[in-house]
């Protein structure tokens, strides 16, 4: 059954592939996994934000859209340059910006362009914020 549970995986999946393919040397996530902040190597956290979930279309089929958020935050040590910050930045949008993922149901997750902020130093580390906005359209199944 497609539901946000289906689509955070597929996304999260996605991505920790394909971002691990391309930094193979940066430590990655999820946003409510514990990490030990004793070392000073670069790392970053998955987040998956639902939106609204609402229906697609008016007739007798039960299409649904949800919408969504998925936030990348980029941990540097302060030592290190904003270009190998932008590096990963770089990354990060070539997995998620302007795609279409398929799931289940014949529907499809699509991710578009990437909102990049610097939330400048916080605890000893300087820090990136990528955000893509998400829709994914599917069928419930009961």
């Amino acid at each position: 059954m497609t539901g946000i549970a289906d689509i955070a995986d597929t996304v999260r999946s996605t991505f920790w592939t394909e971002f691990a393919a391309l930094q193979p040397t940066v430590e990655m996530y999820a946003e409510n996994q514990p990490r030990d902040n004793n070392d000073n190597e670069t790392w970053v956290q998955f987040g998956f934000i639902p939106g609204d979930l609402f229906r697609a279309d008016l007739g007798n089929g039960k299409n649904f859209r949800q919408t969504g958020v998925v936030n990348v935050q980029i941990m540097l040590p302060q030592s290190s340059g904003t270009s190998d910050g932008l590096a990963i930045v770089d990354s990060v949008s070539k997995v998620l910006s302007d795609r279409a993922i398929a799931i289940g149901g014949g529907g499809q997750i699509v991710l578009y362009g990437l909102d990049v902020a610097s939330r400048g130093t916080i605890n000893g580390w300087f820090s990136y914020s990528v955000k893509a906005a998400f829709r994914a359209d599917y069928q419930i199944i009961r």
